[in-house]
């Protein structure tokens, strides 16, 4: 496994910054008649014993122990009494490939002290987000082109060159509204 790691961030008004995105979020309104149930709720998330997190979590001592986790290679014993090492996780995944669809997978093996000290930096370093993931209306627009690109009646370069443009004019439109 080679050490380089190239990390871009998102461009912003303020220059480049690496974000961090969650789709939960959380909050108690300040009329809520139901504060204190909406707390417990809340406070589950951040208990030391709460498996609930997808991603990394909010607490300090936990996040730590996942870095270390993410450290520490895990082997399985041959049938011949030696050991492998094996994968921490298996993504799986398909595509299409001219026309025909391929499987694959992508292992992820233990990070080295110095992937894991960029990793720390990543995420420490990074901007809350608000209001940032999906936008509906944008992936609405990207499916009719990029089923074209899939099938093999549009090459890529038709299809950002579409894609860019459609977006473009979706987000200015956007901008007028403010």
């Amino acid at each position: 496994m080679g050490d380089s790691l190239l990390a871009i961030g998102h461009p912003t008004e303020g220059g480049t910054h690496f974000i961090t995105y969650s789709p939960h979020r959380f909050g108690i309104n300040s009329t809520s008649e139901n504060a204190q149930g909406a707390w417990e709720f809340i406070r589950r998330y951040l208990l030391q014993t709460a498996d609930i997190y997808h991603g990394f979590p909010v607490r300090i001592d936990m996040y730590e122990t996942l870095i270390e986790d993410i450290k520490t290679p895990r082997f399985e014993i041959n049938d011949d009494g030696s050991s492998s090492e094996i994968p921490l996780q298996r993504y799986e995944f398909a595509y299409l490939y001219e026309g025909e669809r391929e499987e694959a997978y992508i292992d992820l093996y233990p990070l080295t002290d110095k992937a894991a000290d960029t990793l720390r930096y990543l995420i420490e370093s990074a901007k809350a987000s608000v209001g940032i993931g999906f936008n509906h209306s944008i992936i609405g627009l990207m499916s009719a082109d990029l089923s074209a690109y899939l099938s093999g009646s549009k090459t890529a370069e038709e299809t950002a060159h579409i894609l860019q443009n459609r977006i473009q004019t979706f987000l200015s439109e956007m901008e007028l509204l403010r």
